[in-house]
């Protein structure tokens, strides 16, 4: 269903926030922040 909904995956943009899909290359800054146990118990 959230392929019919997302294809293409949209990208939001304002001065300050860039949101869009995950990428392969966001995978060490992921892992950095989700190791992170202050961001992890949330």
């Amino acid at each position: 269903m959230i392929n019919k909904c997302f294809n293409p995956f949209p990208i939001l943009e304002t001065n300050r926030l860039i949101l869009r899909q995950v990428d392969f290359k966001d995978e060490e800054q992921l892992f950095e922040l989700l190791s992170n146990p202050e961001v992890a118990k949330f």
